[in-house]
């Protein structure tokens, strides 16, 4: 279909957009292709470039990461480490009232 009625760059090779990440592409159209099985066809998905009809072909579970999906799930783990050490944490304040100066320096 793509062949006939694309008007992207990529109808010459019938839409195919090669294998991408998760990090890749647009939400509404990443999340529309992540949900399907392959051979199955998505529903239309509207995009800033216009609407769009997803096939998966293929899945590859064991593929590596992309680099934009690598360093936004290293954000992601590293957020989620800082988040539990505050949690996990108890900060005490003490003041050694001994160390301020009686009066405010300089006046």
């Amino acid at each position: 279909m793509a062949k006939e009625v694309s008007d992207d760059s990529t109808a010459a090779n019938g839409g195919d957009l090669g294998w991408f990440g998760r990090g890749a592409w647009w939400p509404s159209s990443r999340d529309a292709a992540f949900k399907l099985e392959v051979g199955q066809f998505s529903d239309i998905v509207t995009s800033q470039f216009g609407y769009h009809i997803i096939m998966v072909t293929e899945k590859d579970p064991a593929r590596a990461l992309d680099e934009s999906t690598l360093g936004a799930k290293k954000d992601q783990a590293f957020e989620e480490f800082l988040t539990k050490l505050r949690d996990e944490s108890t900060i005490e304040r003490t003041w050694n009232t001994s160390k301020i100066p009686p009066t405010p320096i300089g006046g």
